[in-house]
């Protein structure tokens, strides 16, 4: 939360009403004192011996003033609404909203801002000593044939087949077919099956989850009609009624979370989340006329960017009644850009697309741009990865080290920094062929954003991260570089709850919410990197082995 700090010409700002409540406070006590003097004095006076009713006089009309004075500051503290209440910014996925808190009296309004700002504080504190990641473990996957690396994971929404956390699909690719490869994470994550999909490299990979609710509208009767013309309460449906949409509803109930995979050659696969990849007696599958870029679910729709070399187009598909998607009538989105779709990712409910070295905002109900802005002042750049945490995007543009903060909302950079000095630094025990190499063609890889941290995979196999601050304007990242890494690039980032009551990556649940033990559950995340190669970086104990199992693919886990 942060406090208003812009004056408006009816609603003070937080600061000004905090100094306003102090000093009235402090009149209050100095009111209090005075009167208490003036009771001692007229006290005093009863002493004297010569006549002084003047004097009396006096001292009980200051007593009657400040007694009167003391009565109209505490109903001020009671009634004035610039003491007793609070006025908030509240940055929530729609965008910053205001939030107002009245108080019963000022001293409620205190204590509450008091039991805040502690809190606050100690968020901060947390947040600033949270201890670096721990590597967990490193899986060998081995190839089924020389040429497959990876390219692609997510993990899947809701728990696995056992109740527990989800699976993570891994995909690995060549020129010719891929293959998706299911972890378990329950217990030691391993590898439960892999099989092929398709006959063409693997693009992308989305999860998107079932089906949401249907929001219903109870209509009632006026209170005052009369009780012989009553009206029993109706409960209507937001799109429908009628038997069947009971029939609807019920087949919406068991449409599950799927998988969406798309392939260079125009096919997508979709997968029930819960299904063996090796039986795909459920599987769905389309072809579109152009190869697939990027696929991203946004607010019940799944958007798909496809591209050419001379034509460019972004669809997405619906669901049915029944709650299944309809793979037969895709819909188009009609933009007027030249450079393929892809980076894409949601954020603050909205689709963000990078297209050559510019984003562009799209809302996903009307389909239209909201906002656009170019990141980069050269033309001839492109967009590599993305990531959003919260209302901030972190970008990085292709063949590039650089890392770029930019303002979800307004599509602002705050601000941009580099790692290419730590890589360097890190590679400096190694030899120096194999520095001059990483170093000659070192990229950012791969973006991701977990719990408040920010991870960063390149080219050269090392992965940093760092924790994000909650202001970026004036933000100078403290990396810290993982003791485990890939000898070759890092080809992608992702997350996964291991908790099996809480699912990390659900869209639907992403809201405010005050409950703690529900916040709790989501400590327990792996992060997992895949790529060729182990390799370790902590030069202390660093073996002369280390980094000589290039051929293989490797999936790192640390315990975010």
């Amino acid at each position: 939360m942060e406090m208003i700090a812009k004056r408006n010409a009816h609603e003070p700002t937080y600061s000004d009403s905090l100094s306003l409540l102090q000093s009235t406070e402090l009149r209050l006590q100095t009111t209090q004192e005075d009167v208490n003097i003036i009771s001692k004095m007229i006290e005093l006076t009863k002493l004297l011996k010569n006549e002084h009713s003047a004097l009396a006089t006096m001292l009980d009309n200051m007593r009657t003033e400040r007694m009167q004075d003391l009565r109209t500051i505490q109903e001020q503290l009671i009634s004035d609404p610039e003491l007793t209440t609070v006025h908030l910014q509240v940055t929530t996925i729609n965008g910053i909203e205001s939030l107002t808190l009245h108080f019963p009296n000022a001293d409620k309004r205190a204590i509450w801002e008091s039991a805040l700002i502690e809190a606050k504080n100690a968020l901060m504190n947390s947040l600033q000593n949270d201890q670096a990641p721990n590597h967990l473990r490193s899986i060998l996957t081995h190839r089924t044939r020389p040429g497959l690396t990876f390219s692609v994971a997510s993990p899947t929404l809701g728990k696995s087949t056992e109740g527990g956390a989800p699976n993570v699909w891994v995909c690995t690719t060549d020129k010719f077919s891929g293959q998706v490869a299911v972890v378990n994470v329950n217990g030691e994550p391993t590898i439960e099956s892999s099989t092929g999909i398709g006959n063409a490299t693997i693009i992308t990979i989305c999860p998107v989850p079932s089906p949401r609710k249907r929001r219903k509208m109870s209509v009632k009767p006026p209170v005052d009609e009369p009780s012989g013309n009553e009206i029993p309460g109706l409960e209507l449906d937001s799109s429908s009624s009628g038997s069947d949409d009971s029939d609807s509803d019920s087949s919406r109930r068991n449409v599950q979370s799927t998988i969406w995979i798309g392939n260079d050659d125009g096919e997508i696969f979709v997968f029930n989340s819960l299904d063996n990849v090796r039986l795909k007696s459920r599987e769905k599958m389309t072809r579109l006329p152009l190869p697939i870029d990027d696929i991203v679910y946004v607010d019940e729709k799944v958007f798909v960017s496809l591209s050419s070399s001379s034509h460019i187009q972004l669809l997405y598909f619906r669901r049915g009644k029944d709650g299944n998607w309809d793979m037969e009538n895709s819909k188009t989105v009609r933009l007027d850009l030249r450079s393929r779709l892809r980076p894409m990712i949601a954020v603050v409910s909205r689709l963000c697309i990078a297209s050559a070295n510019s984003l562009y905002l799209i809302n996903p109900s009307t389909t239209k741009i909201e906002k656009s802005a170019a990141v980069s002042s050269y033309p001839s750049d492109s967009v590599a990865c993305m990531a959003a945490h919260g209302s901030t995007i972190f970008v990085a543009m292709n063949k590039s080290t650089i890392v770029k903060v930019v303002n979800a909302f307004t599509l602002d950079c705050l601000l941009e920094f580099s790692i290419s000095h730590l890589i360097n630094k890190t590679l400096s025990t190694q030899e120096d062929i194999i520095r001059q190499h990483k170093m000659g063609c070192l990229r950012i890889s791969a973006l991701l954003c977990c719990k408040n941290r920010l991870w960063i995979g390149t080219s050269a196999g090392i992965i940093l991260n760092t924790n994000i601050a909650s202001t970026k304007t004036n933000w100078t990242p403290t990396f810290n570089v993982c003791k485990a890494g890939h000898i070759g690039p890092c080809r992608f980032l992702t997350a996964v709850s291991v908790s099996s009551s809480a699912v990390l990556f659900d869209m639907r649940r992403r809201r405010m919410s005050l409950n703690a033990p529900s916040l709790q559950q989501l400590d327990q995340i792996f992060v997992i990197s895949g790529g060729e190669g182990y390799d370790n970086n902590d030069t202390e104990i660093r073996e002369e082995k280390t980094g000589t199992d290039d051929a293989v693919n490797y999936l790192l886990f640390w315990t975010a």
